[in-house]
């Protein structure tokens, strides 16, 4: 099953001790709370932090969450056995990273909102649902090559 992924959160975790601060690479307690995988990227590489290694506990981490509930969704998907080639759901993950860069699920959102309350959210919610159509087999075209 494709995992979406809409954004990330990045918050410190102020009850690690001092000893603890002093080896693990920081990023800017000022720092946005809202972040795309580019901006999440940059800022660890700047920070020193392996990026790949979080990006994959991340994917480790919604997997084995998907995993623990798919008896419920295989129920959900048998209950109309007639259209299980042309459905799909889409969740929302908030995740955050402690200080020693494990990630945490802090919620699920069954029905994700899809309004944008900034530019930044619309950029990424507008990738997002391309991402989602293109998946269940719906491609986009371009209006002038159409019409010409």
């Amino acid at each position: 099953m494709p995992v979406q992924q809409e954004d990330a959160n990045i918050s410190s975790d102020d009850s690690s001790d001092d000893e603890n601060k002093k080896d693990t690479p920081q990023i800017s307690q000022n720092a946005p709370t809202k972040w795309d995988f580019k901006m999440l990227k940059a800022a660890y590489e700047k920070a020193g932090i392996n990026y790949q290694y979080v990006h994959a506990q991340f994917k480790d981490l919604i997997m084995k969450t998907l995993m623990s509930v798919e008896p419920t969704i295989t129920a959900n998907l048998q209950k109309n056995p007639t259209s299980r080639n042309n459905c799909f759901e889409l969740y929302g993950f908030d995740i955050i990273v402690d200080a020693n860069l494990k990630p945490w699920v802090l919620e699920v959102n069954v029905m994700p909102s899809l309004s944008s309350s900034s530019p930044f959210d619309k950029r990424i919610k507008t990738m997002l649902i391309c991402d989602a159509l293109t998946l269940v087999g719906i491609r986009g075209y371009d209006k002038s090559k159409f019409h010409s």
